[in-house]
């Protein structure tokens, strides 16, 4: 299984399509759902096989490590065997990616 976590805003459209598509594709997810900001967007330009990305982060800046403390997260965290973290969590939560640094660290497990 794969499973994906982050923030979206809590009733958007964004967000439901987000859960829409994932769970479409076999996805598990596990939103933080924020009250005051909408899900974050990404314009994605492709030319001559090259991207850039614009991205409107919003919502998922306000990822925080409470969410990872959540029976669910604990759950899918401490059975995954691989992690990959976007690099944008090094200006949004620190903390959540060392939790999960350290669980991958002392479980032997992939962290990317």
């Amino acid at each position: 299984t794969t499973a994906f976590m982050g923030c979206v805003g809590a009733s958007d459209e964004f967000g439901k399509t987000l859960e829409t598509c994932a769970a479409a594709d076999g996805v598990l997810t596990h939103y933080m759902k924020d009250e005051k900001a909408p899900t974050g967007t990404c314009a994605v330009l492709v030319k001559d096989g090259e991207r850039s990305l614009c991205t409107n982060l919003d919502a998922a800046n306000n990822f925080n490590k409470s969410h990872l403390e959540t029976d669910e997260a604990k759950a899918i965290y401490e059975s995954a065997k691989f992690y990959y973290i976007a690099g944008f969590f090094l200006t949004v939560s620190v903390e959540s990616l060392m939790v999960i640094a350290e669980h991958s660290l002392a479980n032997d497990k992939t962290f990317c």
